[in-house]
């Protein structure tokens, strides 16, 4: 999720991992993970995935989940720290169509043997839109560079970089990956590029425009 609320979009799965640690005294040889899902999520929809050991799944009746690792024989923390440790991931979709706003909750109760339960963090994503903020400048333009507009962003398609009132007469446009290598490069003389995304697959892309062959602007763009 996105910020402080782990904000994300409608009809977008959730990716859940478990994590378990035998920090008892003697070795587990059954651990349960017991998980009562929210009626927010699609229980049907569920695609479970790796796990540190060998696991039976069972789908229960009131959007509860099951994984029973039996034989496990994980030993105890202060025998073995690294291999006390356990996990299981999976994945569930929404509910079609979810008002902004809702917030879904998930915790897991995980029993080790016959003993008590120990149940996880409870973690929560709200259903948002446009959450994303966007900061257009990284560096902070250079006298004569003009005001830059950047237009839409998050984009799907065709992205429009407008500058106003620049002193500069030959642009060079410069989009890079997140390691930093160029991957668009494309020189303008007019007020105006128009980036059309390509091939490029969804992500965040950082830019430079370069004015005379110097820095002027950079910044962010989001392709969907």
């Amino acid at each position: 999720g996105y910020g402080p609320s782990r904000f994300i979009e409608q009809n977008t799965a959730i990716e859940y991992l478990l994590q378990f640690q035998n920090t008892g005294t003697d070795t587990a040889y059954k651990v349960v993970l017991i998980d009562t899902l929210s009626v927010l999520l699609d229980a049907h929809s569920i695609r479970t995935g790796p796990s540190s050991h060998p696991y039976q799944f069972e789908l229960l009746e009131g959007h509860i989940i099951r994984f029973t690792f039996d034989p496990i024989a994980l030993p105890h923390e202060s025998a073995d720290p690294e291999n006390s440790n356990g996990f299981v991931k999976f994945a569930i979709d929404q509910q079609t169509d979810l008002a902004i706003g809702s917030v879904i909750d998930n915790q897991a109760a995980i029993y080790f043997d016959q003993n008590e339960p120990i149940f996880t963090n409870t973690v929560s994503h709200t259903i948002g839109k446009d959450f994303i903020e966007v900061i257009s400048d990284i560096h902070p333009p250079l006298p004569g560079s003009g005001n830059l507009l950047v237009f839409p962003n998050p984009a799907r398609e065709q992205v429009t970089f407008q500058l106003e009132g620049s002193d500069y007469t030959e642009k060079t446009f410069l989009m890079l990956d997140n390691l930093g290598r160029v991957i668009r490069t494309a020189i303008f003389s007019g007020d105006v590029y128009y980036l059309n995304r390509g091939n490029l697959n969804a992500g965040t892309y950082p830019y430079v425009i370069l004015g005379d062959g110097i820095r002027i602007h950079s910044g962010t763009i989001i392709l969907h």
